[in-house]
């Protein structure tokens, strides 16, 4: 019995490496005679016992329904799961049911959910949530495909995964996150060789040093599970310092890294044993021959390993973003003159296939001879704009719905910043940072996450931001479209104005600079309200204003964006010029342009570059990405499942920022549509019941936008920034009269509601201390405006029920946006608004919220597009139901039909939307 027992217990350590050695040493520590002692048939049990499947399949914990086990560990059960809500696959790890009463279990458990959520970065699983059900308590986590890390690997895969385990570490060590307990089965590879670490189970914040020495947590050695016979990490990965039981800071995570490192190359282990303590001994004093390396070991990798190897903790290699320099750096630097081509092997294939369909490229450097350009579309969300290419052509950076993402093109991964209501970002020139502005400040965040930091103070920014540079020496210069340009310490500081407008030029704005080399010197564009007076200078950030170059480089309304060349004394400066992109030679040592502009790619779409906004973007290592030539949209019904149920009318270049708005009778649709040109579009509306046909309605210069119906039909009132700042226009349908103006001031205005009753507006403020404010305008007597949420968040898309008692709309008071309601009333003077109590709807994420015709439901945005509906009932008090998941809708501008059964949206036409990356690019030039 006891001998089939314990085969049966090796057998199922099956695919566990780790365990299986475990229970073999403590069964053959117990063998007497070939016999087997029940105490070490008993432990053995006890190490195999967390395998044994706590949840059924089909367990519905919240949300997920559980699929099956994955594997088990010390910190608990994983299981693979279905998200039913968003419809995804999510690893569940829960505690195992002896162990969930244990405090300093529960505490670990609940660090590591704290730990994860602090982490944002492509190498690293990414957390979902916790999910308390039935007495169960799991942690929700992104389902990681691929196979635990192998080995021996060649050269460069293993330095690939090196340097991505590298990058990892980084970002967890910059948050003061230890690890503890890295190994080869914590590493995961996807199948498009992605590196992802796993299990922050271990880590342990850091503590100041003083504090190191006497707090448990940070010695692993103190939390002993004695009947296992484990202590906490693995032996073989352990450091010295940690297997002796001594306080550990983030050099424990460099030895083990290096330990991991040593057997990709290899593909044996580092340090072993017959038993756990064999193992620790030779990790304490075992002999390390660095000659079992392979031959082809690069010197700088040996070198790598013998510092992150040193027992000695002081002599050891002090951060791991060292390692990462070391292993990019392992090849003789690139020279000036060497163009990048890049893409994996992996890459290049799928590329062949797919024709253009392309939906992942991962890039790697190297020098080579100038190849053909090569053509790729940027896989990123369908509503993503503005995407920015980093100086080193590895990531992207785009907004979507109000928020900064970063796309790494290595992994064809996009991770959310979750940073609301940013402008045009800027990258650092080493890649690391990106800067933007948001509620009145000059930020800056990197890219591997964290909390942003804020440069400086400005005033209005959000209103007049012209777009950022940084330039090497840690400066950033920045537009004030109608003020001019300022630079200031990336580090912080005071601004300093470096150039202005003048009036009797008609200047009317400066956007979007652009470093030169040396970087004291950047280009830009000044704008005239002089029909083809717009043209690119060049600035320096030395000169006062009054000293600033007024001769033009250019006429031109288009960013200028530099990219160097194969020669160190010129460059190109990129622009568009009608719907081509062109290529001007520019002298780096003059500073001067020469010879004649060439034509890049044709058909580049146009953004509004009047408000600083980048319509393209180069890397420094000739990589162009701009948006692809038709744009085109198309207005669709869906139905509550976020089905499509047709379109309406003809595809055409519909704009997706501002709102759209059904007629109060669902007859018509205002929307913005671009004009052709590169700043203007305006109001159309069109005839749901003709088919779509759709007729102008307004011909400002620039953007109309949000239009906001009469009850009646027979009024529209909208946002304009023809006359500079958005202001609030008034226009009757029937076209028998111009618009006019109802609302004129500094602030940027936006409607977003009119009661039915016609008596009131609803628009949203952006004001640069409170940030997002909601307003109301009497359409009557003075037209006065009044306050109606007037705080330190930002408040905003407020809509008024039918009745004209409740406003739902979005506030980030919580720290995300989230949807609430709050009762609306005018005192007996008919002046003062009085805004009454509130009431959460979302519960959770949640924007643009908008109410069914007769306000028994309300339906809202969350996460991802997902479309949520939320019973409402007013009477005989306020009260609203749980928030119910519909379907997809992942628009920025849509509407509710009155019935609430049918959605309308605008989506981009397939096959049309994206932006085109293009590799190599000068070398088309050259043919």
């Amino acid at each position: 019995e006891a001998g089939e027992r314990a085969a049966f217990l090796a057998q199922a350590c099956d695919g566990d490496v780790d365990l299986r050695r475990e229970v073999e040493s403590l069964l053959a520590q117990s063998s007497h005679d070939g016999a087997l002692d029940r105490p070490a048939i008993d432990g053995a049990q006890s190490l195999l016992e967390p395998r044994v499947a706590l949840i059924a399949a089909g367990t519905l914990l919240g949300p997920y329904r559980v699929e099956g086990p994955l594997g088990a560990g010390g910190m608990g059960e994983v299981y693979r799961a279905k998200d039913t809500k968003l419809d995804r696959k999510v690893a569940i790890k829960v505690l195992p049911a002896a162990l969930a009463q244990d405090p300093e279990r529960l505490a670990r458990f609940g660090r590591e959910a704290k730990v994860l959520a602090s982490l944002n970065h492509p190498n690293i699983a990414q957390i979902y949530g916790i999910e308390d059900s039935s007495g169960i308590r799991a942690l929700v986590m992104e389902l990681v495909p691929g196979k635990t890390l192998p080995g021996p690997l060649p050269m460069e895969t293993a330095l690939d995964y090196g340097g991505q385990i590298a990058e990892a570490l980084e970002a967890a060590h910059q948050k003061g996150i230890t690890h503890r307990d890295l190994k080869p089965a914590n590493i995961m590879v996807t199948p498009a060789g992605v590196v992802k670490v796993l299990d922050f189970g271990l880590a342990a914040i850091t503590q100041p040093s003083a504090a190191s020495a006497v707090d448990p947590d940070n010695s692993p050695t103190l939390t002993v599970a004695t009947q296992a016979g484990m202590i906490m990490g693995t032996a073989a990965y352990m450091s010295p310092e940690q297997a002796a039981g001594k306080p550990v800071d983030r050099r424990a995570d460099i030895w083990s890294y290096g330990v991991v490192l040593w057997e990709m190359l290899t593909g044996h282990r580092l340090f072993g044993g017959e038993t756990v303590s064999h193992t620790l001994a030779n990790v304490l004093k075992g002999e390390i021959d660095f000659n079992q390396l392979p031959a082809e070991t690069p010197p700088a990798i040996r070198q790598l390993l013998r510092r992150c190897l040193d027992r000695d903790v002081k002599n050891r290699l002090q951060w791991i973003g060292e390692a990462r320099i070391a292993i990019h750096d392992k090849a003789p630097p690139e020279t000036p003159h060497k163009r990048v081509s890049w893409l994996w092997p992996a890459a290049a294939a799928v590329f062949a296939l797919s024709l253009g369909a392309l939906a992942f490229v991962h890039f790697r450097e190297k020098p080579a001879s100038p190849a053909a350009p090569i053509r790729f579309q940027l896989a990123l969300p369908e509503n993503a704009r503005l995407p920015v290419i980093s100086p080193d052509g590895r990531k992207v950076v785009f907004l979507s719905e109000d928020r900064l993402w970063v796309h790494f093109l290595n992994s064809g991964e996009s991770r959310d910043l979750t940073l609301a209501t940013p402008a045009t970002p800027f990258w650092s020139p080493d890649s690391r940072f990106i800067g933007y502005v948001s509620q009145g400040k000059l930020k800056k965040i990197e890219v591997t996450g964290g909390p942003p930091q804020t440069v400086t103070d400005l005033t209005d920014a959000d209103k007049t931001w012209g777009g950022g540079a940084w330039n090497r020496d840690d400066v950033i210069v920045f537009g004030r479209r109608q003020v001019g340009f300022f630079r200031v310490p990336a580090t912080g500081g005071i601004p300093v104005q470096i150039t202005s407008l003048d009036a009797t030029r008609h200047e009317n704005s400066e956007y979007s600079p652009s470093f030169l080399p040396d970087g004291r010197h950047f280009v830009y564009i000044r704008s005239s309200t002089e029909e083809g007076k717009s043209a690119i200078y060049l600035g320096s950030i030395d000169a006062k204003p009054e000293q600033q170059s007024f001769e033009a480089l250019l006429t031109s309304n288009s960013q200028p964006v530099y990219a160097p060349s194969e020669d160190p004394n010129t460059g190109y400066l990129l622009f568009v010029r009608g719907s081509t992109l062109m290529a001007q030679h520019f002298d780096n040592r003059r500073l001067e342009i020469k010879g004649q502009a060439v034509p890049v790619a044709e058909q580049v779409k146009q953004n509004r570059t009047g408000a600083g906004y980048i319509q393209f973007s180069a890397s420094a290592n000739d990589a162009l990405v701009f948006p692809r030539s038709s744009y085109l949209r198309q207005v669709n019904w869906f139905d509550r499942a976020g089905k499509a149920l047709g379109t309406v009318g003809e595809p055409g270049s519909y704009g997706v920022l501002g709102n759209l708005e059904l007629s109060p009778d669902g007859t018509r649709l205002a929307l913005t549509k671009n004009n052709g040109g590169a700043d203007a579009g305006n109001l159309w509306l069109l005839d749901l019941s003709r088919g779509g046909a759709n007729t102008r309605f307004t011909f400002g210069s620039l953007v109309d936008t949000d239009p906001v119906w009469s009850a009646d039909g027979s009024r529209i009132i909208f946002s304009s920034n023809r006359d500079g700042s958005y202001n609030l226009y008034q226009k009757p349908v029937n076209g028998v009269q111009d618009e006019e103006v109802l609302l004129n001031s500094s602030e940027e205005k936006h409607p977003t509601s009119w009661s039915r009753d016609g008596r009131f507006l609803l628009y949203t403020v952006i004001h640069p201390k409170t940030k997002s404010d909601i307003w109301i305008l009497p359409m009557q007597g003075d037209r006065k405006p009044v306050p109606f949420l007037h705080t330190e968040f930002n408040e905003r898309q407020a809509r008024f029920s039918a009745d004209g008692h409740w406003v739902v709309y979005t506030s980030d008071e919580s720290g995300q946006d989230e949807v609430y309601v709050r009762s609306f009333s005018m005192n007996s003077a008919g002046t003062a608004v009085e805004t009454g109590s509130k009431w959460p709807i979302s519960n959770g994420l949640g924007a643009a919220p908008h109410w069914r015709a007769d306000g028994r439901e309300i339906y809202y945005r969350s996460r991802g597009g997902a479309l949520m509906a939320v019973e409402i009932a007013t009477k005989p008090t306020f009260r609203a139901g749980n928030p119910q998941p519909l379907g997809n809708l992942p628009l920025p501008a849509w509407d509710s039909a009155a019935d609430g059964k049918r959605f309308l949206g605008v989506a981009y036409v397939s096959g049309q939307q994206g932006y085109t990356v293009v590799l190599n690019w000068q070398a088309g030039l050259k043919k």
